[in-house]
């Protein structure tokens, strides 16, 4: 299961959907103060309130800070190539999903966009 802090809801409603994703309520926030936006602080406080499950994070700050704390995560370009390696997408369908993210203020590297394409189509 995932736990996620995700602004594309698109894609989070069709996770949710197929059961990769839970969602969970926080009554109280076991790190309120990390120095990280309200998003991933209430992110990593909900993975460290479940167990045996992978977070939903792209911010490098909030990775980097979830990986320090061995927090298991996975962006959303991780997510685009599961789903292509459990043959739920095609990589036509993929590349365009990723065109339409950044279409819509998605922001990756073009060093990530490269590495992720060419991963991709190998």
């Amino acid at each position: 299961m995932i736990v996620a802090f995700f602004s594309f809801y698109l894609i989070f409603f069709l996770l949710y959907n197929i059961g990769w994703i839970i969602l969970k309520e926080l009554k109280t926030l076991t790190y309120p103060n990390l120095p990280l936006g309200k998003g991933e602080t209430e992110a990593i406080n909900a993975y460290l309130s479940v167990n045996n499950v992978l977070l939903l994070i792209d911010e490098k700050k909030g990775r980097t800070l979830a990986k320090s704390l061995n927090i298991k995560v996975m962006g959303t370009l991780g997510i685009l190539a599961l789903a292509r390696k459990k043959d739920m997408k095609t990589v036509q369908e993929l590349e365009t999903n990723l065109e339409k993210l950044i279409q819509q203020g998605f922001y990756l590297s073009s060093d990530v966009i490269l590495r992720f394409l060419n991963n991709l189509r190998s």
